[in-house]
């Protein structure tokens, strides 16, 4: 009899046991350390239960977990809060047996937010307003772990149709140097004259023209007559491409669509700018001959002036070539091509530029078979064939992008290397 009783007592205790009661608790206050009341709160676990408690009217609350949960899970106290800036609020605990304590403040007071700040003006050229303009909004920041610069657009809005006035806002956060910087789109008349310009007057973002915006204060009469390019028009050509170069995310030699290039007389008055193409490809085609300079206007980074001359006896300058690296955009010139037997010198490639139909003359002078391989700047051939003794050597273009390319002859005597422009 002894033994069942101990049996039995024995059994209860185990029952007694498993049949402890443990809870979530605590205390919700906002961020004044006022009791929140009403407010309610989820207990839940993964795949085992999900229950609900309300503060009283002390910002407590209290919230039974099931007898039957076992160690060893999560248990997540959570709470949504409709009237704050942050409307979640969760603690997650690891199930042991004994009860939690779960506090939480909501709702702090958020910081005031930050004073707006505007920069307003007029985009005009040659003093008349212009529409269909926009205008950028740009920070210069400058890193001096890696010493480079740094610019972005921030903001940007189009002026409005009638006056070229325009508004925006200047993020109070804004730590660098703020620049602004016009630029007409293509359906605005003057698209093709008036030159992209920074506030007050630029052609270059490092340019000694340029005017930088106060942070932390409005600016009103922010106003931007953009330069205008004189072309008085003639035979000249000016031309080339834009490649990756190194220290860059993409191959080196890839063409880089998008580029801005400026063309100023030597004597730095204003004719015409342009955009490189899908190819990478710009061209100033229509030029009076004379002496210009080139250059680009990569933010960021130091754009030197390329200095070029075009005249009748040599009208067409197809050959420059920029390239972007990590700190510059920098242009240098090709050469038209480059012989290593004198045989080769009486041997001339035209038209160039060419649109269809690309000659070579004086080649079946030369004997033996002649090997003629036209390729990319990328290394792409394009072209290749060889030739036999006095066989007639023309190379259909017209299936290819625009572009520069370089044409090598292989001969007996020697090889040349020309640069063609499509």
């Amino acid at each position: 009899m002894k033994k069942l009783s101990l049996i039995i007592a024995l059994s209860l205790a185990s029952i007694a046991s498993y049949a402890q009661m443990y809870q979530v608790y605590g205390h919700i206050q906002d961020g004044n350390s006022n009791p929140v009341v009403g407010q309610v709160v989820t207990v839940s676990s993964w795949n085992q239960f999900t229950a609900t408690g309300t503060t009283d009217a002390n910002g407590d609350y209290s919230v039974d977990i099931p007898n039957a949960t076992p160690t060893g899970v999560f248990i997540d106290v959570s709470l949504f809060v409709n009237s704050c800036s942050q409307s979640y609020y969760d603690s997650t605990y690891w199930m042991v047996a004994q009860d939690f304590e779960s506090n939480f403040t909501v709702c702090n007071n958020p910081p005031p937010p930050p004073p707006t700040y505007w920069v307003s003006g007029q985009v005009t050229a040659n003093n008349v307003g212009v529409d269909a303009a926009m205008v950028y909004l740009i920070e210069q920041e400058y890193d001096v772990n890696t010493m480079t610069t740094t610019l972005t657009a921030i903001d940007s809005v189009y002026t409005d149709t009638m006056q070229g006035y325009y508004s925006m806002q200047v993020p109070a956060t804004t730590t660098g140097v703020l620049k602004l910087k016009a630029a007409l789109i293509p359906n605005s008349p003057g698209y093709a004259t008036s030159l992209p310009t920074y506030y007050t007057s630029s052609l270059n973002w490092n340019g000694t023209g340029v005017t930088t915006i106060p942070a932390g204060a409005n600016t009103t009469g922010a106003d931007i007559d953009m330069i205008q390019g004189t072309n008085p028009g003639g035979p000249g050509f000016i031309g080339g491409d834009v490649l990756q170069g190194a220290n860059k995310s993409t191959a080196p030699g890839d063409p880089l669509e998008g580029r801005i290039l400026i063309l100023t007389t030597g004597a730095d008055v204003p004719v015409a700018y342009t955009y490189t193409d899908v190819d990478g490809h710009f061209e100033f085609p229509g030029l009076a001959y004379g002496t210009y300079k080139v250059f680009g206007d990569v933010w960021g980074k130091t754009n030197p002036v390329l200095t070029v001359a075009i005249s009748a006896a040599t009208p067409t300058m197809g050959g420059l070539s920029f390239e972007e690296n990590s700190d510059s955009f920098e242009g240098s010139l090709w050469p038209a091509s480059v012989a290593t037997a004198p045989e080769l010198n009486n041997v001339s490639v035209y038209p160039n530029p060419v649109a269809d139909v690309l000659n070579v003359a004086g080649l079946n002078t030369i004997e033996g078979a002649k090997t003629v391989t036209l390729t990319g700047i990328n290394g792409a051939v394009a072209f290749s064939h060889t030739y036999q003794a006095n066989e007639k050597v023309s190379i259909s273009v017209s299936g290819l992008s625009a572009g520069m390319y370089m044409l090598q002859i292989n001969t007996v005597k020697g090889n040349a290397i020309y640069k063609i422009v499509k």
